[in-house]
């Protein structure tokens, strides 16, 4: 099986815990504390799983400059290509917009289980996004700006929030 495939199927079989979860449930409220929704009218949210449209986040199925802001939660790590990801995302912004990425800072893959999984039997990418050092790299080469960050922390485990500008 595909990654992609691989990746869709295991979370499709997650969603229904994600409501459960007390560190997701957290997450979701750190990053809607997070965001500035100011002048904001249009958002792609991608890879959430269920949502109104399903596509291939790394060529979303939306017309250029679609959208004011992009966000992306804990998600990014599971592309296969995150780097293409971020430059279609650009590509699905209007001027001025933002992506705000919520990407794990350090985080150990034997953590799975704390969250009901097991080791995904697919590439994970946590270590390419872990620091705001790394996601502005990735974000330059996109032609975006790291424009604030912040650290989230739920016991051990910790979320770097980016926001990122054209």
């Amino acid at each position: 099986m595909d990654p992609t495939q691989a990746v869709r199927e295991r979370f499709d079989g997650r969603a229904p815990e994600y409501d459960d979860s007390t560190m997701h449930r957290a997450l979701a409220s750190a990053v809607a504390e997070f965001v500035d929704l100011d002048g904001v009218r249009d958002v792609l949210d991608a890879g959430t799983g269920t949502g109104l449209v399903e596509g291939d986040a790394t060529a979303p199925p939306f017309p250029d400059g679609s959208f004011d802001l992009v966000t992306c939660v804990t998600a990014l790590h599971l592309m296969p290509d995150g780097d293409a990801a971020l430059a279609a995302w650009v590509r699905a912004l209007r001027p001025g917009g933002r992506v705000v990425l919520a990407t794990f800072a350090g985080f150990d893959p034997a953590h799975h289980h704390r969250h009901g999984a097991t080791p995904p039997a697919y590439p994970v990418h946590h270590d390419r996004y872990d620091s705001v050092e790394k996601v502005h790299g990735v974000a330059t080469a996109a032609g975006l700006r790291v424009t604030r960050h912040a650290t989230w922390t739920h016991g051990d485990e910790g979320v770097l929030l980016t926001e990122l500008g054209l």
